[in-house]
């Protein structure tokens, strides 16, 4: 199997980037994330010209793995937290 890389942009609602990382890492699911199996990097990035983007950089060992991933109880609450702050998101895949 081939490792995964995804590159999530969040667009945060005007002035909320903060309070979303602060929710996202308040909440715990985090540290499930990344003991997951298959997880190999769950990271967060600000962007220094952009107040509102947020990037999450995900590397998985498999394509497999994320998708487990993605059926995880802890990621219901990573969810809802996002529909809180995050008014769009966009996605890149690379194998």
């Amino acid at each position: 199997m081939k490792p995964l890389t995804l590159c999530v942009t969040y667009h945060a609602k005007p002035g909320m980037r903060d309070a979303f990382i602060r929710e996202v890492f308040a909440s715990g699911a985090l540290e499930k994330v990344l003991r997951e199996d298959g997880c190999i990097s769950y990271q967060y990035f600000f962007n220094a010209e952009n107040d509102n983007q947020i990037l999450l950089l995900e590397k998985w060992s498999s394509e497999d793995h994320q998708k487990a991933h993605m059926k995880q109880p802890h990621m219901d609450i990573l969810m809802t937290i996002k529909n809180r702050y995050i008014k769009d998101v966009t996605l890149e895949r690379f194998f």
